[in-house]
């Protein structure tokens, strides 16, 4: 039982600051459902475990979690659950659903995002999708996650009309947190991704600077009321698709109104010293399929991995994981930038200690975090975008993957296939 949700009558409830006693003079206080006989997880700074707690709940706020014997004396429901010793905690999050998509799982073979080989086209169906699509595919959701313990979502920006999505999850008593749909003003880079690009979908979300800059943030006003279970937050697309003056924009908007700002790419102003310019490198673009055999990702990395910017207090084992994930990298850019000339300032940058150093404390200052994504800009030029980075990742790319194959999987590792039921040698990594 998840007490976010509780049964189908109840709406989403949030955990009070504090728990248990609540001075009423004596007379029980209403509420509008009470679970007792409960095992409760109340996941609060103390991770309290309540093993005969109780939770009383008014309308979608949690009036009170505590003892049972406290609770029921100081709270009356109308709507009583008998836990019968079951285990209560908060309902789950999930941080990043394309809610109205939620009607086409399973339509799409492989990786839509790539396009598919035949049938229509992921992002030709998106466009198509009208309000009562929207709402249908989001109450469709809703009713899933609830049967799973989700309680709340953050719709990314790709709802086309965030009104449909927010009449569906208001309906079914789901939190979620939307923004304005598909931000973005840069399509440069969705040739990587072309089953996510298609002239209807640019026909209905222009990618242009100055509609963005007119939606931006329309949906805050959603924050206004501290009770509801709708809220708002600032979003761009993704995908690489914001240019660096949008990204700022975004980010203003987010510092101003105290609200979450979600994207693909953290902007961190830094500076290294090119063999020709010593000019700037800014903020990342997102780059798909560049996992270098699980090990690392060539250029776009998290500030763990490019800097070791750990926490102060991280636990031995994840710096060590850190660290050779970071020599893995720098040996990687090192070995590109022997033949991509472009990457020989990131190069040396890597490989002095002084600039790693500085580089560290540039991310402090803007408060990065260790898994936030960093990524270069040399000269005013974001080197992914390169023919000859591509290039050479490409080469060293399909040399690692048949070096992987001729090396051959584990005959011990025993996979079954799940349609056959025969053993099969399992490939080391999907080919890309």
């Amino acid at each position: 039982m998840y007490w976010n949700a509780g049964d189908a009558t109840s709406r989403p409830a949030r955990m009070p600051e504090r728990r248990g006693k609540t001075v009423n003079n004596g007379a029980p206080q209403d509420c509008d459902i009470l679970i007792r006989n409960a095992c409760v997880l109340t996941m609060d700074r103390h991770r309290t475990v309540l093993s005969a707690g109780a939770i009383a709940i008014s309308g979608n706020a949690i009036a009170a979690a505590g003892p049972e014997s406290e609770v029921v004396r100081e709270w009356r429901a109308r709507t009583t659950i008998d836990a019968r010793g079951g285990i209560v905690h908060p309902g789950y999050v999930d941080a990043h659903l394309h809610v109205n998509a939620q009607t086409c799982r399973g339509f799409f073979r492989g990786d839509a995002s790539k396009g598919a080989g035949q049938g229509p086209k992921y992002a030709d169906w998106k466009a198509a999708l009208g309000p009562e699509d929207e709402r249908a595919a989001a109450a469709l959701a809703c009713v899933e996650m609830l049967r799973h313990g989700v309680t709340t979502f953050v719709e990314p920006g790709s709802a086309f009309e965030p009104d449909a999505v927010a009449a569906a999850t208001q309906a079914v008593g789901v939190r979620c947190s939307l923004a304005d749909p598909y931000l973005w003003d840069d399509t440069s880079l969705m040739s990587l991704v072309p089953g996510l690009a298609s002239d209807s979908l640019f026909a209905r979300v222009p990618p242009n600077r100055d509609r963005c800059m007119k939606l931006l943030g329309g949906q805050l006003f959603r924050n206004r009321d501290q009770n509801g279970i709708l809220h708002g937050h600032v979003a761009l697309y993704g995908e690489g698709t914001a240019s660096d003056a949008l990204l700022s924009a975004a980010k203003d908007m987010a510092d101003r109104e105290g609200v979450t700002q979600k994207a693909t790419a953290f902007k961190l102003p830094l500076t290294i010293k090119d063999a020709k310019s010593g000019k700037l490198i800014e903020r990342c673009a997102d780059m798909h399929g560049m996992n270098a055999g699980g090990k690392a990702h060539f250029l776009v990395e998290s500030a763990q991995t490019i800097a070791l910017h750990l926490k102060a207090d991280e636990e031995p084992k994840k710096v060590l994981s850190a660290q050779e994930r970071h020599r893995f990298y720098v040996n990687l850019v090192a070995e590109a930038a022997q033949s991509v000339e472009s990457l020989r300032g990131v190069g040396r940058l890597l490989t002095d200690e002084s600039a790693q150093t500085e580089l560290r404390g540039l991310m402090s200052t803007a408060k990065a975090k260790p898994t936030d994504w960093i990524g270069w800009r040399i000269g005013g030029d974001d080197p992914v975008a390169h023919a000859d980075v591509q290039g050479w990742w490409r080469e060293w790319r399909r040399a690692d993957l048949d070096a992987t194959r001729a090396a051959g999987p584990a005959r011990a590792s025993g996979a079954v296939c799940l349609l056959s039921g025969q053993l099969v040698e399992p490939l080391a990594t999907h080919p890309k």
